[in-house]
């Protein structure tokens, strides 16, 4: 007779964890602020409207972009690079665009079941923007 509260108890965790998660989520996503039009943003401002051929882009053109492919790591690279070099044109700031190239490896211990996992990467191409106002010495 006691194992009737304890499984009740417990069908009503599964009911309440995965609502509670839905509620967080839910709410979370009412407070995104709402996507700013290009006229509204101005010259220098970012808007989603100036943004979205990018990712069309990205999506189209380039596909699938899986590490150490060429489309990851030669036409998404070009197709991030022209775009800012594009939206550099407008902009009253100094600008400096790099791409790098990295190689390592990164160990991580205690991840999930594996004692002893070590992630290594070898030439990974990051495209650095890096904006500064007019006239500074930061660049």
């Amino acid at each position: 007779k006691r194992e009737a509260p304890s499984m009740a108890l417990a069908y009503l965790w599964l009911v309440l964890i995965p609502v509670g998660v839905f509620a967080v989520m839910y709410w979370g996503t009412l407070m995104l602020p709402a996507p700013v039009s290009a006229e509204d943003a101005g010259e220098t401002g970012f808007s989603e409207e100036r943004a979205r051929p990018l990712l069309a882009r990205l999506v189209r053109d380039v596909g699938v972009r899986l590490t150490g492919t060429p489309a990851c790591e030669i036409n998404a690279v070009r197709a991030i690079v022209d775009h800012a070099r594009n939206a550099l044109r407008w902009t009253v700031n100094d600008a400096k665009i790099q791409v790098w190239h990295g190689s390592g490896s990164l160990h991580l211990e205690d991840f999930l079941t594996a004692p002893h996992l070590l992630t290594q990467y070898k030439n990974l191409t990051n495209v650095i923007l890096r904006v500064d106002p007019r006239g500074s010495r930061c660049l």
